[in-house]
């Protein structure tokens, strides 16, 4: 007889010939059902309440339902009242599991993840749909359970392969009484939507009086892959958690696209199924050590590898072809049950899956590698390399090469001389991710890097992109040495390319060489804040030095920086020194450059 999640083989013959629960249409019904003591049933059907029989008839039920009710409450994250008040009402009236919240051998306590004695034996599960519903196309159930079943298999060593033999666990949609007996027939739109088995059973049963689509939908339509994934956690081990946020809480609730196992759920999962995979991106030539981390002192240990995890060795006899062709060594001490592989030149041939096995208690323990050749090419970016004009438009796309294993997600990362300045957004449309810069500016040059990355790869490759622009004023300053006679104005600027002419003018009149002025140009470093980030950049300074008799008759100064992309004109426009504020202006650069006192 199957052990159906539902409830135990004792209560199930205790209370077959109730009726089924039907949806409450109000208020008024509900209280009408209390009185029919249908609440009664619910309550022992989901384990907060204990059978009443023909020898416990003595037992005060309105004390056991209260005492149920506040159970109810309290695994479901409710104010715990005893009272069948409103919020209680419609919580009950809610779709969920038909699985049990409780049982008697959980003893009171929830079914959380306590199935040690239940759990696969085996890592790879078989599946079969063998009942379709006529909502959905074949192929379309089939991808909502693969996507299901890979929420599991995403964070545990669990393969699920779907077969058309004998499977492991049969999936499909029915109505009413389907073979489950007649507690456990479902009971049409709302209330129980599915329910599955303990391992090693594992089926898993769909209501098909309810509405299912996939990933989309209103209303009461309900989302098979969230329901199915739900389900299946029961199939894999796990009871029903007071987690509310936990996909293997009770009750039904709508999802948002992209959804994830919550936190809850892996740490229950992987209590019984740890993962344990190792990806390694191997360099070609070199030797790879791969180490079991288990030993099989009083047993056998297997190793497996490409092709199809053929057996290479059990315990320290080897397969000497496979030894032999595959260039592989066992070595580490046998007598304590230790064996580590080792590949002595790896290159292309040996690239796959490698597996370490053995059984204690019964329970098969395994331990994978996946081994992956160091690919520098698996990205192309185009371009590569770009020169982008003040507010033009930049459009970098990062193209995945490989593209068959596991899911790949896509970032980006800005570094401006070596320093990363931030993380620009992109458009991914399947294996091609799109960065672009509107308004290309001076703070957009730099080394941009993409990143693909899964749960087993990545893979980065970059672009170069180089701002060409007429000259960019950084900062000025002006200052005034009283106690040698003259005042020195500076402008540091940023210019790509390189700046070829520089004049100064005094009044529109241009400065050549006079005695009472002096001035220079060179390059350095300044600091200048991009995107937040202070970064040293190469940029340019000049300086005019001029003498108080020459400041007495200029109304304005001004420089003229010119490259072949434009040109800025820096003014300085104070009237005489007496009236000039030397700290006018504010400079937020550090330059490395300064004027003897000598000048």
């Amino acid at each position: 007889m199957k052990l159906l999640f539902v409830v135990n083989a004792l209560l199930l013959l205790e209370i077959s010939k109730a009726a089924p629960i039907r949806p409450f249409q109000d208020e008024t019904s509900f209280k009408e059902a209390i009185q029919a003591k249908n609440a009664d049933v619910f309550f022992m059907r989901f384990g907060y309440m204990k059978n009443i029989t023909t020898r416990t008839r003595h037992v005060n039920k309105a004390v056991k339902r209260k005492e149920a009710i506040r159970k109810f409450q309290q695994f479901n994250g409710m104010n715990i009242t005893g009272e069948l008040d409103q919020e209680t009402i419609e919580k009950i009236k809610q779709p969920r599991c038909g699985v049990a919240d409780f049982n008697e051998s959980s003893r009171d306590r929830p079914l959380q993840f306590n199935a040690q004695a239940y759990q696969w034996s085996k890592r790879r599960i078989t599946w079969k749909l063998t009942g379709y519903t006529n909502q959905l196309s074949n192929s379309t159930q089939k991808s909502a359970f693969e996507c299901a079943l890979k929420k599991w298999s995403d964070v545990t060593p669990l393969i699920f392969e779907n077969t058309d033999s004998f499977p492991d666990i049969e999936i499909l949609f029915a109505r009413g009484n389907h073979g489950d007996g007649p507690y456990n027939a479902f009971d049409g739109p709302g209330r129980v939507l599915a329910h599955a088995f303990y391992p090693t059973d594992g089926d898993t049963h769909f209501d098909e009086d309810e509405t299912w689509i996939f990933r989309s939908g209103k209303g009461t339509d309900l989302e098979v892959v969230y329901v199915a994934a739900h389900e299946f956690g029961h199939a894999l081990v796990l009871g029903h958690s007071q987690n509310t946020a936990s996909l293997m809480a009770p009750f039904y609730k709508r999802m948002d696209h992209g959804w994830q196992l919550h936190q809850d759920d892996i740490t229950g999962i992987q209590s019984l199924y740890e993962k344990t995979t190792e990806n390694r991106f191997v360099t070609e030539s070199s030797m790879v050590v791969m180490v079991c981390p288990f030993n099989a002192e009083n047993g056998r240990l297997t190793w497996r590898g490409p092709p199809n995890l053929y057996p290479y060795s059990i315990n320290n006899q080897m397969n000497a072809t496979i030894f032999k062709s595959h260039d592989l060594k066992l070595i580490d001490n046998f007598r304590s049950g230790d064996y580590t592989l080792v590949i002595r030149n790896f290159i292309a041939f040996h690239v796959g899956r490698y597996q370490c096995e053995t059984t204690k208690n019964k329970v098969a323990f395994r331990h994978r590698f996946n081994l992956f050749l160091k690919d520098t090419n698996a990205i192309e970016m185009k371009p590569s390399e770009i020169d982008c004009t003040n507010l033009s438009k930049v459009v970098i796309k990062c193209i995945l090469k490989e593209q068959n294993i596991s899911t790949w997600k896509s970032t980006w990362t800005h570094k401006y001389n070596g320093q990363l300045i931030r993380h620009p957004g992109s458009s991914v449309n399947r294996f091609i991710s799109t960065m672009t810069i509107d308004a290309c500016s001076f703070h957009d040059r730099g080394i941009y890097t993409c990143s693909w990355h899964s749960d087993i790869a990545r893979y980065n490759s970059s672009a170069t992109v180089e701002v060409l622009s007429k000259p960019v004023l950084v900062d000025k300053s002006a200052d005034i040495k009283d106690e040698l006679g003259f005042v020195i104005f500076k402008i540091w600027f940023y210019s790509n390319p390189n700046p070829f002419q520089l004049k100064w003018f005094d009044n529109d009149q241009v400065l050549n060489g006079q005695i009472d002025a002096k001035h220079g140009f060179r390059e350095t470093t300044l600091v200048i804040p991009v995107f937040g980030t202070q970064v040293n950049i190469t940029g340019y300074s000049v300086f005019l030095q001029i003498n108080h008799t020459l400041l007495s008759n200029s109304l304005v100064f001004q420089c003229h920086i010119e490259n072949t992309l434009g040109f800025i004109n820096v003014v300085f426009d104070e009237l005489n020194t007496s009236e000039f504020d030397e700290d006018m202006y504010s400079s937020s650069t550090k330059e490395m450059f300064s004027v003897p006192e000598s000048m």
